[in-house]
């Protein structure tokens, strides 16, 4: 697997010797950082977070709400992240 790096991974000699020696490609998308994965990740704590900021009252009870939202981020809603952003 490999990225999209211009006049590297889109050069069709490299493409053809990887294939000779029986190697399979796979392209990964072109970098979008606003379409990584990992932010999407951060929107969905940032949105739960939102709901209850207001009941925040200091720094150990915001690090227990974090971890708490973190907690409940589920394997399959990472997995549909990964598959949106075509990473699979």
């Amino acid at each position: 697997m490999w990225d999209n790096l211009p006049h590297v991974h889109d050069n069709a000699e490299v493409f053809n010797v990887m294939d000779a020696a029986g190697h399979r490609v796979l392209a990964r998308p072109k970098y979008r950082p606003q379409d990584g994965p990992i932010e999407y990740v951060f929107n969905q704590l940032q949105r739960e977070l939102s709901k209850i900021i207001h009941t925040i009252a200091n720094e150990h009870e915001f690090v227990q709400a974090i971890t708490t939202i973190i907690t409940n981020i589920t394997g399959a809603s990472i997995d549909a992240t990964f598959v949106h952003c075509g990473y699979a």
